[in-house]
């Protein structure tokens, strides 16, 4: 689901905590931490049970996640805090402040510090079932909803006023419905072809039908 999250730029990715478990979200919180710090930053995570598995995860490789160690200019690199200096994956550390930085020579190695340059992933949030629907754009994504590409130009409306929140739940679903909630609800994969769609398989189809609507 993160990766789906990175590749369509969602700002933020939130999780409805029904389960009240703070070491899950705490675990949550750390993996996702883990997949969008660059490669060369993973090394100064502690090793802990939570990130046993972290190798498996696909990489996400946003921009700040360079493929080689040598940077080229207008490159930008996020520097990771080690020790009193920060850490840019080209073999040496250097005496700055941890952040953003575009590489202004790659041959004597200058980084000049920038800021929201570029998009480093989505932020994670926890919230009850309570908060969620009052959130504003509250986009349902359910089966027995009716085309989104029929209703484009609302979309586009309500997202450049206020942005849209889709909300997806687990196959069985009804969360919305049974609260007695009113909204906007799409069909984003018609005539699915199997019995259940996975919360990933659905997130990866409906950011893709809104990503050309609001083009």
């Amino acid at each position: 689901m993160l990766r789906a999250a990175a590749a369509f730029r969602v700002s933020e990715l939130m999780w409805v905590d029904d389960i009240n478990d703070e070491s899950k979200r705490r675990k949550v919180r750390l993996m996702i931490d883990y997949a969008l710090s660059p490669p060369y930053s993973k090394r100064y995570f502690p090793l802990t049970p939570d990130l046993s598995n972290a190798a498996l995860m696909d990489p996400i490789q946003v921009p700040t996640h360079p493929d080689r160690a040598v940077p080229v200019e207008g490159e930008v690199r996020l520097g990771v805090k080690s020790g009193n200096r920060v850490d840019f994956g080209v073999g040496k550390r250097f005496k700055k402040e941890p952040g953003l930085y575009v590489v202004t020579d790659s041959l004597r190695l200058k980084f000049r510090p920038v800021k929201d340059l570029v998009y480093l992933g989505p932020r994670v949030k926890f919230l009850k079932f309570q908060e969620l629907i009052k959130l504003p754009g509250l986009v349902l994504g359910s089966r027995s909803c009716g085309n989104p590409l029929l209703d484009s130009d609302r979309l586009v409306e309500i997202f450049e006023r206020e942005g849209l929140t889709l909300f997806l739940g687990p196959p069985q679903g009804g969360l919305l419905k049974e609260s007695g909630w009113r909204g906007l609800c799409y069909n984003f994969l018609p005539e699915q072809g199997v019995k259940d769609v996975r919360t990933e398989e659905a997130l990866w189809a409906s950011l893709s039908i809104l990503n050309v609507i609001l083009q």
